[in-house]
C-alpha cells in the first residue's frame, strides 16, 4: 500500500519554501451529468424501472357488434445495479506534524471529494460516449444500442438517430426537431415529444453558438434564425467529459429518459492504523446511470 510521507513532500519541510498547495486542487465545472439527466436516489441494492405496451387507438364499432379488446403487457424492465466507488490514502503521522503548509490532512480530502466528483461525471457522460458501442446495451432493456434505429416495439423498429448521420448543422438540427416532434409510443400513437438541451464537446461550441445565438440564419442572408426564434433548444450544455468531437445528443422533454441513481452520495471516512500510527482516509459512494427510454435522448455520433 502507498503512503504519504515525509519524502512525498520534501519541500514542505523546509521553513519558509512552500506557503500553500493551493495549485493541487483546482477549480471544477459546475456538475454538468445532473443538466444531463434526471437524478434520483434510491435505497435498493438494485432497481427495476418496467414499461409498458400501452393501448392502441380506438376501433369503429357497429351497431350491436361487440367491442374490440385490447391487451397491455409489460415491456422492458431496465434494472439499474448499484455499483461502489471508493478511493482513499494513508499518510505518516510524521509528514502532518513536520509539514509547514499542511497541519492536517484537509488539502488531501479536498482532493479526494474532487475526485468523487469527477467519477459522477465520468459516469455520467460515459452513456452517451458509449451510446453507439457494440455491447454497451441496458440491462434489461431493449437490447439495442442507446443510439439506434432498430429499438423494437409492439408498433415496430423505432429510431432515436438521423436516417442519414451528419456533423452538427443547422440543417441537421432541424431534422431531429421534425424527428422529435413525430415521435410515437410504443403502440404507434403521438407523443408530445419535444427538444430540450443540445449536449456537446467543447470542440463543437462555437459551431453551436453560431447555430442557436446568431440573429439571422447562419451562412445565409434570410433575415431569421428559426432555430432561436422558435426556441428548439432551450439549453446548450458543452461537457469536456465526452469524448467524441463529431458526435451530438439532443434530449427530450421525456420525464424517463436517460438516468442518474445515486444509492449513496460521496462520504468521507477516517481512521488511524495502531501500529504505524498512519492516518487513513476515504472516499466511497454507490451510483449507476442507464436509460429508461430511448426517446429521452437522439443522438448523431457525427461522419
Amino acid at each position: 500500500m502507498s503512503t504519504i510521507n515525509t519524502s512525498s513532500y520534501e519541500s514542505d519541510l523546509l521553513p519558509g519554501l512552500v506557503k500553500e498547495w493551493f495549485s493541487i486542487v483546482p477549480q471544477d465545472y459546475e456538475p454538468l451529468y445532473s443538466q444531463m439527466m434526471k437524478v434520483q436516489t434510491s435505497d435498493q441494492n438494485y432497481e427495476i424501472h418496467g414499461t409498458n405496451t400501452g393501448f392502441a387507438a380506438l376501433v369503429k364499432k357497429g351497431q350491436q357488434n361487440s367491442l374490440v379488446l385490447d391487451t397491455t403487457q409489460e415491456a422492458y424492465k431496465p434494472r439499474y445495479e448499484q455499483t461502489t466507488y471508493a478511493l482513499g490514502f494513508a499518510i505518516t503521522k510524521e509528514a502532518i506534524r513536520d509539514g509547514h503548509a499542511f497541519k492536517d490532512a484537509k488539502i488531501f480530502t479536498q482532493m479526494l471529494a474532487r475526485s468523487a466528483r469527477v467519477t459522477k461525471e465520468i459516469i455520467g457522460a460515459s452513456i452517451l460516449n458509449n451510446a453507439g458501442t457494440s455491447g454497451k446495451t441496458m440491462l434489461g432493456g431493449d437490447g439495442a444500442l442507446l443510439a439506434s434505429a432498430s429499438h423494437p416495439t409492439k408498433y415496430g423498429n423505432q429510431s432515436n438517430i438521423l436516417a442519414s448521420a451528419a456533423d452538427l448543422s443547422e440543417a441537421a438540427l432541424e431534422a431531429v426537431r421534425t424527428q422529435i416532434e413525430n415521435a410515437v409510443d410504443n403502440r404507434g400513437l403521438r407523443i408530445k415529444l419535444m427538444c430540450k438541451d443540445l449536449i456537446i464537446n467543447p470542440a463543437q461550441r462555437a459551431l453551436a453558438h453560431r447555430i442557436l445565438k446568431s440573429e439571422k440564419e447562419i451562412d445565409s442572408l434570410q433575415n431569421a434564425n428559426f432555430l432561436k426564434d422558435s426556441g428548439t433548444i432551450k439549453r446548450i450544455i458543452v461537457n469536456p467529459y465526452l469524448s467524441s468531437t463529431t458526435q451530438w445528443n439532443v434530449t427530450t422533454t421525456h420525464q424517463n429518459g436517460l438516468i442518474f441513481l445515486l444509492r449513496q452520495d460521496a462520504e468521507m471516512d477516517t481512521d488511524n492504523d495502531f501500529m504505524t500510527k498512519n492516518g487513513l482516509y476515504s472516499v466511497d459512494m454507490r451510483c449507476c446511470a442507464g436509460w429508461d427510454d430511448f426517446r429521452g435522448v437522439y443522438i448523431s455520433l457525427g461522419t
